[in-house]
């Protein structure tokens, strides 16, 4: 379990998979996503006992500290040991919780278990051009802008590129203060 001020950190539950589901298929959500199309919830639950057996990947329930409710996921994923890298990746499906500062504490926390107890050197990310906050989220880390992949979805009826970001450990460090 991981903690901040505003969110702790927890194993994603079987319990979690319902609201999962609903924010999963929820066109306001998914349109921040890669996911596009419409998935059952057996696909939730196939997607849950691959991420419990994954030794390359670890996935953290985001709650809000003070009342426990479900925010979103995140997670590390393609853990590679030898190269010192993985792939950070978020959601908030609960509306409510959008532009209050929990994604980034929410991102924090993970990218620090990242680096300090997975002795990661270099994480990627990646966010769609048109998604201010997710953008301000990434700079606010101290991830670097490595690249662009140039109109790779097709979103809002056109064509938007995908902002691929890096972050080193040391930039890290320097950018971010855990209490």
């Amino acid at each position: 379990m991981l903690r901040g001020k505003l969110v702790t950190l927890r194993a994603v539950e079987e319990s979690d998979l319902p609201l999962l589901h609903k924010w999963i298929n929820d066109p306001e959500v998914t349109q921040q996503l890669l996911v596009y199309l419409p998935i059952p919830l057996k696909n939730e639950q196939e997607w849950f006992e691959r991420i419990r057996k994954q030794q390359d990947s670890v996935h953290f329930a985001i709650t809000d500290r003070k009342s426990g409710r479900l925010l979103g996921i995140c997670s590390l994923e393609g853990i590679h040991p030898a190269d010192q890298k993985a792939t950070f990746g978020i959601f908030l499906g609960d509306r409510r919780s959008w532009g209050k500062g929990y994604g980034t504490e929410a991102a924090r926390l993970p990218l620090a278990y990242g680096f300090d107890t997975l002795n990661l050197h270099w994480v990627s990310s990646s966010a769609f051009a048109y998604n201010d906050r997710s953008l301000r989220m990434h700079e606010r880390l101290g991830f670097k802008r490595e690249g662009v992949a140039r109109e790779d979805v097709y979103r809002k009826g056109r064509y938007w590129d995908r902002v691929l970001f890096g972050l080193l450990r040391a930039k890290f460090k320097r950018s971010n203060r855990l209490s």
